[in-house]
């Protein structure tokens, strides 16, 4: 479970450093850097309605948004911050439950480049973020929340529109799922048998389509070249 959560964190600080370096290389141009959003590739991202959600938020002030997974108290490791707050904020050393703060869930966020420039000390640099993500022990989304939620100090903006591939949407109508703005892609392989958990309530003008994903596709977008006659 570490070496697990430590190749998550690494490559998650990996996307933060990019977002630094691009936001560096131009920085006569900064503010077209408004938003860092990592979305997994797993994940279907309606990005006109990623893009009606950011226009509601100001970039220039500190915004963590996402979706809470609502995972059980009892399954919530402690965080130990003594070692981070006393690395790069204060000597301090308190523990602190995960249950006391929510993160969202690693699928699909977004962080503002206000907040992302105010936790650069802990997202940055050469294994800065691995390091944090060992000292909470756990995912790179809950080092996250450790970060913003209780040494920044900022709540996450709960947004019921992110769904990930550990939901079940059997009972979503697509009038809804139209208005999603991730829909998760999960394949379930037992004795050479494929069972896709999620499949969009619409019908498919394609041979080889059984989540509807690419029916859905081309009815948000009918203009793309291979959606044309469908």
């Amino acid at each position: 479970m570490l070496q697990y959560s430590e190749g998550l964190c690494c490559k998650t600080g990996t996307e933060f450093a990019l977002y630094y370096k691009a936001v560096e290389d131009d920085k006569y141009n900064e503010e077209s850097y408004h938003w860092f959003c990592h979305l997994d590739d797993d994940v279907y991202v309606n990005v006109p309605e990623l893009s009606n959600l950011l226009q509601r938020y100001d970039p220039h002030k500190p915004y963590y948004i996402g979706k809470w997974p609502g995972m059980a108290r009892n399954n919530q490791p402690s965080v130990n911050l003594s070692s981070l707050r006393s690395k790069r904020i204060e000597k301090s050393a308190h523990m602190v439950k995960a249950s006391t703060f929510q993160y969202a869930t690693g699928s699909a966020y977004c962080i503002s480049h206000a907040l992302m420039m105010e936790a650069k000390q802990f997202f940055n640099g050469n294994g800065t973020f691995c390091d944090s993500g060992r000292l909470v022990l756990y995912r790179d989304d809950m080092a996250i929340g450790v970060i913003i939620g209780v040494i920044l100090g900022y709540n996450l903006t709960n947004i019921n529109e992110f769904h990930c591939q550990y939901e079940y949407l059997s009972n979503s109508t697509l009038q809804q799922m139209l208005h999603y703005i991730t829909i998760g892609y999960r394949v379930i392989e037992k004795e050479n048998i494929r069972t896709f958990d999620h499949v969009i309530p619409i019908g498919s003008p394609f041979t080889k389509d059984p989540t509807r994903f690419l029916a859905f596709h081309c009815l948000l977008y009918p203009q793309v070249s291979w959606c044309k006659g469908r």
